[in-house]
């Protein structure tokens, strides 16, 4: 006969998880991402994703003339995705971005009306613009409402360093 499997001695979580750190109400994020496209059929609002992308290599061709705290736009498109989950009034979508040196600063807001959550989702899809500030990890954090989302990141290389990159 089988004997029994014994007892854990330590929980399989190490932190503590109630029903009361849940929201009961919506919007939830369901996508936060980086594509080197993102196209929305209009009719059905499916959304099709080619290729996402957490490193990007760019030529130095592409950053003459571009100073430090200019901004600099990406070939690529950044799609953000939430759940109504019963909620219909109007939101502040953010993205805040923290560059290679540290520094953090808002790059981007969506003022979402009422009407623009559809039946039971909001998406959007937008050009990837980021303020340069060297070659390295650029952090982009999403809030909504004012309350943080999600972490996206982005390494950005220049030059042909890497392989399997977006080149611009």
């Amino acid at each position: 006969p089988k004997k029994p499997l014994p007892k854990a001695k330590t929980p399989l979580f190490r932190w503590s998880i109630s029903e009361k750190d849940v929201p009961k109400t919506g919007p939830y994020l369901s996508a936060a991402l980086f594509a080197e496209d993102v196209e929305r059929e209009e009719a059905t609002k499916v959304i099709s994703i080619k290729r996402i992308v957490d490193i990007v290599s760019l030529s130095p061709e592409v950053l003459k003339g571009v100073i430090k705290g200019g901004e600099l736009i990406l070939p690529m498109k950044m799609l953000v995705t939430f759940k109504t989950g019963g909620f219909q009034g109007d939101a502040v979508v953010m993205v805040c971005q923290t560059n290679p040196s540290g520094e953090f600063e808002a790059i981007s807001r969506a003022d979402v009306k009422r009407g623009d959550w559809s039946a039971d989702h909001l998406q959007i899809i937008s050009p990837v613009m980021l303020k340069w500030d060297k070659e390295g990890e650029y952090y982009f954090d999403l809030f909504l409402d004012g309350k943080f989302c999600s972490r996206m990141s982005l390494n950005v290389k220049v030059g042909d360093q890497c392989e399997e990159t977006i080149n611009a």
